[in-house]
């Protein structure tokens, strides 16, 4: 039994939700509640540590563009950050003061990362998570469109994807180009598996049937554009090298029957 000459205060709080304080290793505390400096003590609500959190933009970070990192303290009673340290596990060590940080990681991984935060009264604590950083990537590498046709002919056209960190399932669309003040329009879409690869490229094969608009118009423009289903809005790392285009430069009318016999 501890009498109160041995006990100094560490912290009084009236607050009825909750309080805080820093406490030491191997020391002992004790607590008192009561709804009056004079009253009964009631039963303490329960006691934990306020871990530090970790916030990244983008939420997944890559290897192709810097990622905003932030921490926050987890204060329940909403001390500010006065410093803060982020461990990447890698031997990279960011430290912040409330500011968020940017950092480019160079490799795919699990990252074992270590947060530390600092309240302005004092407090530190620490927690740990895993930040998966992977990135997505897929380009059009190659649009390969017939360059002369005539209307009623239906040939072939291959576009290629690259694709060099991970096995990805990526959709190529086909569109034609609207001319004479008509829409663009879809032709056609596929879905397969792109290996990476530093070299390989995965063929996605497509087939147009030429019109006799396409005749009137002399030519044709195709658009093909590459997506990664299945990872939500702006899922490509790099977008920029996702679409290409290509245009067939002449395009005749349809043979006649005596045009086809000479």
């Amino acid at each position: 039994m501890h009498r109160a000459s041995d006990l100094s205060e560490v912290d009084c709080s009236t607050r009825c939700s909750s309080a805080a304080f820093a406490a030491a290793a191997n020391e002992t505390y004790l607590i008192w509640a009561a709804t009056s400096p004079e009253g009964s003590p009631s039963p303490c609500g329960p006691l934990r540590t306020s871990p530090p959190g970790l916030s990244t933009w983008p939420q997944t970070p890559n290897v192709l563009s810097d990622t905003t990192l932030g921490v926050s303290t987890g204060d329940p009673i909403y001390q500010p950050l006065a410093s803060g340290t982020i461990d990447l596990g890698d031997g990279t060590v960011l430290r912040t003061n409330g500011e968020h940080v940017k950092h480019r990681f160079t490799k795919d991984g699990d990252y074992r990362v270590t947060v530390t935060a600092t309240t302005t009264d004092g407090r530190t604590a620490t927690s740990m998570r895993t930040l998966k950083v992977q990135t997505h990537d897929v380009s059009v590498a190659g649009l390969s469109v017939p360059s002369s046709a005539r209307a009623g002919q239906t040939k072939p056209i291959k576009v290629s994807v690259a694709n060099t960190h991970h096995d990805e399932d990526a959709t190529v669309v086909l569109y034609r180009v609207g001319a004479n003040s008509e829409a663009e329009r879809e032709i056609g879409r596929l879905t397969q598996r792109v290996a990476a690869s530093a070299q390989g490229r995965t063929e996605f094969p497509f087939a147009y049937s030429y019109r006799e608009q396409d005749a009137a118009a002399g030519q044709v423009t195709f658009r093909v554009r590459a997506e990664l289903p299945g990872y939500g809005w702006n899922a490509d790392d790099n977008g920029d090298d996702n679409e290409a285009r290509g245009a067939t430069a002449s395009v005749r009318p349809a043979s006649t029957a005596s045009a086809r016999i000479n």
